[in-house]
């Protein structure tokens, strides 16, 4: 699955490039903050290997809003 993928490199930082469901997946403790920002983590109607800094950039948020979503993914897996 893409969960194994990720838990592969277990001490990596989440990426902008990473798929939203894996890491939804591997990291449950992420999928309330993917909510917070509006970005739906299952169940969509977009590919499941949609990159984070894609979901991000469709939903009007520039690299300020990247950024903060990265960082609050990777405070919540520390």
């Amino acid at each position: 699955t893409a969960s194994n993928v990720l838990l592969d490199g277990q001490d990596q930082a989440i990426s902008p490039m990473m798929p939203i469901r894996a890491v939804a997946e591997t990291w449950p403790e992420t999928q309330p903050i993917f909510e917070r920002y509006g970005i739906p983590w299952k169940d969509v109607p977009v590919p499941h290997w949609e990159p984070i800094v894609q979901a991000v950039a469709a939903r009007g948020g520039g690299p300020k809003v990247q950024r903060s979503l990265l960082d609050r993914l990777n405070e919540a897996i520390a």
